[in-house]
This record gives structure tokens, C-alpha cells and sequence, in this order.
């Protein structure tokens, strides 16, 4: 995953930031790299917004701080995605890409 063109950092052991679309409840769900996201979202097409996600609110090291509010900030601004093989784009209205994402199997 990355946020804003920063990878989030991976070590041993932590959790990957993430986040899952539950397409029959239009849920979405993740992990930010310190708290736990939640909320709606709403498509048509390849039109995407997620207009009100609510977290929880622990704090972590500053790095951590810094990449998941660059993470949450993206969620807001997304207007659409794109996907490519395994890989989904969230973009804003411009088409820039705010957040990248690389497919995995959920454990």
C-alpha cells in the first residue's frame, strides 16, 4: 500500500495498512497503519466515494501518525478507482492516484 506516493513501511511482524470493500452491505473496512477504519461507500461505474469513515483513535510513533492521516485524507478525496490486474488506484477528481493497493488473500 501507499499513500500520497509514500509505500507504508513494513516490518516483521505489524500489520499491513489495508482495506476491504463488502460489496452486498457497502461497507468498507481497513486498517490505516495505527487505528481500524469503518464506514459506508457508494459506486457507480467506476465512480467511488466513501463520505463519512469513522476510526478508532489510538495514537502511534509519528511516522505511523503521518502516513495513516496522508491514508484517511485519500479515503476522503477518492471520486473513483481504477484496477489493473491485482493492483486498484483510488483516484481523485482530477485522476491523480491518492492511494495504491496490491491484491492479497485474506488469512
Amino acid at each position: 500500500m501507499e499513500a500520497e506516493g509514500v509505500p507504508a513501511p513494513t516490518s516483521s511482524g505489524s500489520r499491513e495498512p489495508h482495506i476491504r470493500f463488502d460489496s452486498e452491505k457497502k461497507r468498507v473496512t481497513g486498517y490505516s497503519g495505527v487505528n481500524n477504519f469503518f464506514g459506508g461507500y457508494e459506486m457507480s461505474g467506476e465512480a467511488l466515494r466513501m463520505p463519512r469513515l469513522a476510526s478508532t483513535r489510538r495514537a502511534g510513533p509519528p511516522e505511523l501518525m503521518k502516513l495513516e492521516s496522508a491514508f484517511l485524507t485519500a479515503l476522503a478525496a477518492t471520486t473513483s478507482y481504477h484496477i489493473t490486474g491485482d493492483k486498484l488506484e483510488l483516484l481523485d477528481s482530477s485522476g491523480r492516484a491518492l492511494a495504491r493497493f496490491q491484491a492479497q488473500q485474506i488469512r
